[in-house]
């Protein structure tokens, strides 16, 4: 098969199918039929785009929990510090170093 011309044997390979949508990087409408293996690099550049995102978001998930735990230890911190009569109060708090 790989020795025919491609006009002869593409629309029968199961490789071949049909990509719709918008193109990522300009935004234009795309709808054609190829090779899928043609399209491997662009899938790829596509997950690493994803993925980077995803981790993007997770690191700034991770920064807000970071925050609200030192938030919730100052807290603590100040009621054990001032007894726990009266209001609460905050107390900058940081860990010992090492």
């Amino acid at each position: 098969m790989w020795r025919k011309p491609t006009i002869e044997v593409c629309h029968t390979c199961e490789l071949y199918d049909r990509i719709y949508g918008t193109h990522p990087q300009t935004g234009e409408a795309v709808d054609y039929w190829g090779c899928a293996l043609n399209r491997l690099a662009v899938i790829g550049l596509e997950t690493a785009k994803a993925s980077a995102a995803t981790g993007d978001a997770v690191q700034a998930h991770r920064n807000d929990q970071a925050r609200e735990r030192q938030a919730q230890s100052r807290l603590l911190m100040s009621r054990q510090i001032g007894g726990d009569s009266g209001p609460p109060r905050l107390v900058d708090y940081r860990p010992p170093e090492g």
